[in-house]
């Protein structure tokens, strides 16, 4: 009888303790500090983190600083831009106008709702509203065309005539900016109301997402703000503003208490504090992949994490795959100055949010992080912590800087034959000039301001470094092409970045060709 009451003692007492185990509260107070850990290490100025877990808010701060000049703290009002997050609103708001529509469908020709023509007769004939919002269209994505002050929310679709096909249209995933933009200009033309003012109707409103704000039509300049960094050194919101022009893409700013109740929002299927937002089928249907996400893995090949952390399938403005094992709808975030990703767990009622003030190119960051605090929440042991996390990856050589080399700016000969502007069918004018100021030639184009450096290996090849506003952006080789008989003449500008696939060559006007 004893060794029975003992044996009865030994399973209530594992039993409790293994209820314990997998009950027990996560330690915000460790999360804190790797949080700080973090930031000081990748020299990353402030964060906003939000974690819902079970249907309720478990953290919801802003961690280091909004500013790095003013050392202000951020806090959990704190806006910090969502970037590519925008995405999800843009196409969760032309589902819900296409859900009070019954002459729109998610496989309407964009033809049939708009004056539009793209580069092939196939793609103009044949294109969706869902080809758009998954990606599937075949044409890349030109950054660079968004300095052009001519290019528009309106304006757009006038220009995506130009825009070359990189894959065959719908055979795979080719990932575009400038086709939500184009969402966003469909929405309006839909409702005859600004694509900003549709979010907040259908979304931000009845979530009660309060704070959350539009670069693109709101005042952000007395609001609780992080600033936009670049190696510690801040970037003008003036740029950021005039980058974010088209508005679908990457435009939205939110705090950490607003992106809690999206977080519930998301988990919940479309439903906040018992009230359908979206009913769900419509929601349910933003989540069922259209599209393959061609070489997932590229990010993780340098670094190799130990843990599975993939992605193959895109939705609507959502990526799916697996973290350890578990289902995720996932999407991050990255423009310059400001970085974010969002992840959810849905078997495990978990969704994790965070954003930074830096741009976080390589990802890195974000998915340490995120990595971090889903382990936390899954009760799995932490793959990286406070001892390992700044090591990780192991830093990059040190690169030659070529601001610190004495380079000559100035070529041989006259310069009056680089003068000019230059023109191109897409990508529009762009101006070159001697800056007296700089002793320099310099290129303009739109809102963005180029100095030249002459570049060694030829006295027609040079380096555009931004200046200005754009301090932080390297526009790559410049190269400037003669005349074929009159070498003391040019003709012609050829700029490989603004598209790496067949260069854009911008003919100089009134040359004597």
């Amino acid at each position: 009888m004893r060794h029975q009451i003992l044996w009865l003692f030994l399973v209530f007492f594992l039993t409790e303790q293994i209820r314990q185990i997998s009950t027990r509260k996560v330690s915000n107070k460790k999360i804190r500090k790797f949080i700080r850990t973090l930031l000081s290490c990748k020299n990353t100025p402030g964060a906003s983190v939000t974690i819902v877990k079970n249907g309720k808010v478990r953290m919801a701060e802003g961690f280091g600083l909004k500013d790095s000049e003013t050392n202000e703290k951020a806090d959990k009002h704190t806006l910090f831009a969502m970037a590519s997050l925008t995405k999800a609103f843009t196409a969760m708001a032309l589902v819900k106008t296409i859900a009070e529509r019954n002459d729109v469908q998610l496989d309407t020709p964009v033809k049939d709702i708009i004056n539009i023509t793209f580069y092939t007769e196939q793609i103009t004939k044949y294109v969706t509203l869902e080809d758009l919002l998954a990606h599937r269209v075949g044409i890349r994505d030109h950054r660079f065309i968004r300095f052009n002050t001519n290019y528009t929310r309106e304006t757009l679709s006038r220009f995506l005539k130009h825009f070359i096909p990189s894959k065959d249209f719908r055979t795979g995933y080719i990932y575009n900016n400038q086709l939500y933009g184009l969402i966003a200009h469909i929405i309006e033309v839909l409702r005859n109301v600004s694509w900003e003012d549709t979010v907040r109707e259908f979304l931000l409103q009845p979530i009660g997402m309060k704070d959350t704000k539009f670069i693109t039509a709101d005042n952000l300049t007395t609001k609780n703000l992080a600033k936009p960094h670049f190696n510690y050194r801040k970037i003008s919101m003036d740029f950021i503003k005039k980058w974010a022009q088209i508005g679908g893409s990457s435009s939205i700013f939110s705090n950490a208490i607003d992106m809690a109740k999206w977080l519930k929002f998301l988990l919940n299927k479309g439903r906040i504090n018992g009230t359908e937002i979206l009913d769900f089928q419509h929601f349910k249907n933003l989540f069922v992949p259209r599209n393959y996400i061609t070489k997932p893995s590229w990010k993780y090949r340098r670094p190799k994490i130990p843990v599975t952390l993939s992605y193959s399938q895109y939705a609507l403005a959502w990526k799916k795959g697996f973290y350890r094992g578990y289902p995720i709808i996932t999407h991050t975030g990255t423009t310059y100055g400001y970085s974010s990703m969002i992840i959810l767990f849905p078997d495990m009622e978990l969704g994790i949010f965070l954003a930074l003030n830096s741009g976080d190119i390589t990802h890195t960051q974000r998915f340490l992080l995120q990595s971090y605090l889903a382990d936390a929440y899954l009760k799995e042991k932490p793959w990286i912590n406070r001892k390992t996390v700044c090591n990780f990856p192991k830093p990059p050589s040190k690169k030659s800087d070529r601001k610190k080399q004495n380079i000559q700016t100035l070529p041989c000969g006259p310069i009056q034959k680089y003068e000019g502007t230059y023109r191109h069918k897409l990508f529009g004018d762009v101006k070159v000039t001697y800056n007296h100021e700089r002793n320099g030639l310099q290129l303009n184009y739109g809102f963005s301001n180029f100095r030249l450096i002459l570049d060694k290996t030829s006295s027609l090849t040079f380096y555009g470094e931004g200046i200005d506003d754009v301090w932080f952006i390297s526009l790559g080789m410049v190269k400037f092409i003669p005349h074929s008989s009159r070498k003391n003449e040019i003709i012609a500008v050829k700029i490989p970045k603004f598209r790496r696939r067949l260069p854009p060559i911008f003919q100089k006007l009134n040359a004597n060709v």
